[in-house]
């Protein structure tokens, strides 16, 4: 059963330390569980690069990527997208597998 934050749990004050522990510590157990392999929690603030971000999009440095700037209010803000929010949670995982093999070269190999 996948948990849910209803409202009651949305509009609760914000937990005493021991209980922000236990609650990360659980999050962190889940997201193994489910074969992430760290998971962490931030503040949903503001980004301190907010200044550099805008004239990184202003300079056109997003390239091929406008799909920055029709968001950029949002990407400034958490609050835009998530009224409320105090929080975010990130999930990583890490898609490396290792070493390719090495295939011997041959006719239809070569090296550059």
């Amino acid at each position: 059963m996948t948990p849910t934050i209803n409202s009651m749990q949305a509009a609760r004050p914000a937990s005493s330390a021991p209980e922000t522990f236990a609650l990360k510590a659980e999050l962190a157990f889940r997201a193994r569980e489910l074969g992430f392999d760290s998971c962490r929690v931030a503040p949903a603030a503001p980004p301190r690069h907010a200044s550099e971000f805008k004239l990184w999009l202003n300079e056109g440095s997003a390239g091929e990527m406008a799909w920055m700037a029709r968001s950029e209010e949002k990407r400034l803000d958490p609050d835009e997208v998530l009224p409320g929010i105090r929080s975010v949670v990130v999930l990583a995982m890490n898609y490396w597998q290792g070493e390719e093999p090495r295939i011997e070269d041959g006719p239809a190999r070569g090296r550059i």
